[in-house]
């Protein structure tokens, strides 16, 4: 069966990134109807993607009826089932629907990254967070944002007209589980979920309005727990938390003068960068990632069907 002949919605989006692959069903709406989960691409083998992917798409179709797929994120990379080369900024999404890639025999199409100048003016790129970043302009009504999706590897994005025009990557949350677990601070701090820890992660971002950043503050925690007697490694994990969040985020305001934000991502964590732009004088909007996503891609594949109508729809 090819994307051309087959019933267009409901759609499946393969979020396929390094670590899990989450797939959604999902109507013309942008809305989610169901969704599966499995193996990431790290812990899947090259000759293993057919099969994966068409177990996954057989559940997805006797569920819901999904018999068209597109499918984002590492998927696409030198680690997935096939590689495919980053649009170059800028990018809508009827550009990047423009460049999607058909897999041979398959009803799906893989996304293509997207590259572009960072702030400072060096390459950047990024895999999945581009449809990410399409939802939520979507979702929010906006063309003309600055967005900010965060995870291991938090992206920022500049976009405007619909366009994404930049990009920056923090790596704020691998630093974070780096010193957690491999640092002088991995006494002081838990790196188990559980408690809030939000008074330490309140104090951690006033901090780091001092300026100074992460890699001068972050040692403050070990000082904190020893000196001031609070050993509470929950305590001590927000207060690390706040410190490296609220450096990433007053870097950004001092590079770009925002004001208003887009966070895009996981409820919990967005709900934690908004706390923090929030003390420092940014007003966010905070949006789920599956929502975004799935979102995101009902646009890019409505364009498809725009460009390359199917032929019984």
């Amino acid at each position: 069966m090819t994307g051309s002949d087959a019933t267009p919605w409901p759609l499946a989006v393969f979020d396929w990134g390094t670590s899990n692959l989450r797939a959604y069903a999902v109507d013309p709406g942008g809305a989610i109807l169901g969704r599966i989960s499995g193996r990431g691409v790290k812990q899947t083998d090259h000759e293993a993607f057919p099969r994966v992917y068409q177990h996954a798409m057989d559940r997805l179709q006797a569920r819901f009826g999904c018999r068209q797929a597109l499918l984002v994120g590492m998927v696409g990379s030198n680690l997935g089932w096939q590689e495919v080369a980053m649009n170059p900024a800028p990018q809508t999404r009827a550009s990047v629907q423009a460049g999607l890639v058909a897999l041979p025999g398959t009803a799906a199409h893989i996304v293509p990254g997207v590259s572009a100048p960072s702030l400072g003016g060096f390459p950047e790129m990024m895999r999945g967070e581009e449809v990410q970043v399409f939802g939520g302009l979507a979702l929010s009504g906006q063309a003309d944002a600055l967005l900010c999706l965060p995870g291991t590897h938090s992206k920022w994005v500049s976009c405007r007209s619909g366009a994404i025009q930049r990009i920056s990557t923090a790596m704020t949350g691998e630093l974070f589980d780096l010193l957690c677990h491999a640092s002088v601070l991995k006494g002081h701090v838990t790196s188990e979920l559980g408690g809030t820890g939000l008074a330490g992660f309140d104090e951690g971002v006033t901090v780091a309005q001092s300026g100074l950043g992460a890699v001068l503050l972050a040692f403050s925690t070990r000082p904190r727990a020893l000196l001031s007697g609070r050993a509470d490694a929950v305590d001590g994990r927000g207060y690390l938390s706040g410190v490296l969040i609220g450096s990433e985020i007053q870097a950004m305001q001092q590079a770009t003068g925002i004001r208003a934000l887009l966070i895009v991502g996981e409820p919990e964590l967005a709900g934690l960068y908004a706390r923090a732009a929030g003390a420092l004088g940014v007003t966010a909007q905070v949006i789920d990632g599956a929502a975004a996503i799935a979102a995101g891609a009902a646009e890019i594949h409505h364009a498809r069907l725009a460009a390359d109508p199917p032929i019984n729809s």
